[in-house]
Order: structure tokens, then sequence, then C-alpha cells
């Protein structure tokens, strides 16, 4: 049997893209969001570079004692910290202003990709990995190889397509970053559970979890001392929490999903902010951008197939005529 023998026996109720890309890419409301979203990508990049130029003194007198480049920046070690600094912050700035005037062209998705890249090598510098900035490293690969289109009247079939699978691959790698992070959680809860130690199952685990993080950090937030004081009040949020993350792979290949996804990733973020003081500001834009906006849902989805299509929880609603 082929591939593509195998992907025509495939369930469109299990999996939608592979049997439903074709209808995708005839549909021309899909194809306009998805070109739209990618641009968003490039100002959103262009906005943060500001920022950063805007403060890069800051980091002179702060950080150069820390600063050990790596190999993707091994050029720096042979020039001195401040115009490592200045240089870095002048590529980011301009490798996305490039990517923001000229998104449609190859050439510029791949400078700006490049300065994005020596950018995140810069500030992986300093002893750890730069986590905020990261998310968007991978999505800037993929918009290197989406055909351009923007500017033609006419497009193919094989173009159109070409694009949203691309599209799909960078709505995939969010996935699988998520989902790895879930079943990592879930592994590690019954490694504990087996020795006997506090686990995803107690219901007091994530008020332990944020007595323990708070004090760490030497830091304050909203409602982690009220979660602290009631543990119950926080065992849903956990478990919801792992639920999302376990299944956010499976979600990416069911588009009444992504709706629905995009609200608890962007809520998650929220609550992380207000409970245990961690924001992840940049990968919150990518996220309502890649989701909550997805180019798969502005098809008319009723939401007895949202439901339907959960995981685990799905059948369920699939009783309910």
């Amino acid at each position: 049997m082929t591939v593509r023998d195998f992907l025509k026996r495939v369930n469109a109720k299990t999996i939608d893209y592979p049997a439903r890309i074709e209808a995708y890419a005839h549909d021309d409301r899909v194809l306009n969001r998805a070109l739209g979203i990618i641009p968003f990508l490039y100002f959103f990049l262009l906005f943060e570079s500001f920022r950063i130029a805007a403060n890069w003194k800051l980091a002179s007198p702060l950080s150069e004692s820390r600063f050990h480049p790596i190999w993707t920046i091994g050029w720096a070690s042979y020039v001195s910290f401040d115009h490592v600094v200045a240089l870095i912050c002048g590529l980011f700035l301009v490798g996305m202003l490039i990517g923001s005037l000229f998104y449609m062209h190859r050439a510029a998705r791949v400078i700006a990709f490049l300065a994005l890249f020596e950018y995140h090598a810069f500030m992986s510098s300093f002893g750890a990995p730069e986590h905020n900035i990261v998310s968007f490293i991978y999505p800037l690969l993929f918009c290197i190889f989406l055909p351009d289109v923007w500017e033609k009247k006419e497009t193919t079939f094989l173009e159109r397509k070409t694009f949203l699978i691309g599209f799909i691959g960078i709505q995939t790698y969010l996935g699988l970053i998520y989902s790895l992070a879930g079943i990592g959680k879930v592994v590690r809860g019954i490694e504990q559970l087996i020795s006997g130690q506090a686990n995803f199952l107690s219901p007091d685990a994530f008020a332990l979890h944020i007595a323990y993080w708070l004090p760490a950090t030497g830091s304050d937030s909203l409602f982690g001392p009220y979660i602290v004081a009631h543990p119950l009040a926080g065992w849903p949020l956990f478990l919801g929490t792992l639920y999302f993350q376990v299944f956010t792979l499976w979600a990416i290949f069911k588009p009444s999903l992504h709706w629905i996804w995009g609200v608890f990733l962007v809520s998650f973020y929220i609550l992380n902010f207000l409970i245990m003081n961690i924001f992840f500001v940049d990968v919150f834009f990518l996220i309502a951008a890649l989701f909550l906006y997805s180019p798969f849902d502005a098809v008319q989805i009723r939401w007895k197939d949202r439901l339907a299509d959960l995981p685990l929880f799905g059948p369920l609603f699939r009783l309910i005529k």
C-alpha cells in the first residue's frame, strides 16, 4: 500500500489535514488569512527589535562579565562587547525591517531569519538558552520555504497547497513543543507516583510547586499565595494544563480545535503570570496569531463539532444530538 492509498483510508474524523488539505487549498478565505498572518510575525519582531535597540546601552555594563559566546556567534570573541551589542541590535533591527517590508520575497525572509538566529545566539551566550524569542526561530525558518505568492494575481493549486502545508508546519512545531512538555510532566509524575512522592495526581501538587518556585526566584504573584493556602483551587488548573499540553499536537491536526487550544494557551500564559509571575510575551502573540486566528478556522465550524473532536472527551459530546 502506498502512502497516498493509506491517507485516502484515513478517517477524516481522526486526522483532518491529510483528507482535507485539498479543500482548504481551494478556499480563498483560508489562504488569504494565512497570507496575512505571516507578515504579522515580522511586524511583531520589528517592534521587538525597536524595543531592544532603544535599550541596548543597558546591556553593556551589566552583562559583559557573563558573556561567553556560543559557537553560532563565535565571531563575537574577536570584537569588543560594546561593539557586539551594537552590531547584534543593529542586525536584528535591519533584518526585521527588511523582513517586514519585503516578506513576500524569499531573500528577505532569509535575511530576517539569520538576524533573529544571531540575536538568539547572542542572548543565549550568558549561561543559559534564551527561551522567550526562541519560539520564533523555527517559524521563520519554515517561512523561508513558503512559495512567494503574495504578489501574484493568480496562483496555481500546487502553490496554494504548498503554502498551506508550510503553514501547518509552523503550527506543528509549536504543537510538538507543548505536547513534549506535557508528556514530560506526565512521565515525571508517574515516576514520582511510583516512588511515593507528591505527583500530578496529588491535590496539593500545584500548591507545592508554587510554594517552592516563588521563594526560590525571589518573586511574588497576585494569586500564588491564595493557591498555596487553598491547594484544591489550583488542582483543576494543574490537571487542565496537563491535558491541553499533552494533546496540543493532536489539536494541530484538528482545525476545529484550533480556537479552543488558542484560548487555552493564551490563558495558560496569563495565569502563569498571575500565579507564578512568569510571562513570555513573545510566544503569547505567536500563539494568538497561529491558533486564535488560525486560517483553518476561517471555515464556519459548529460548536458541537468542536466539542466532538476533543481528545478523550469527544465521544461523550458525540452522543449529544
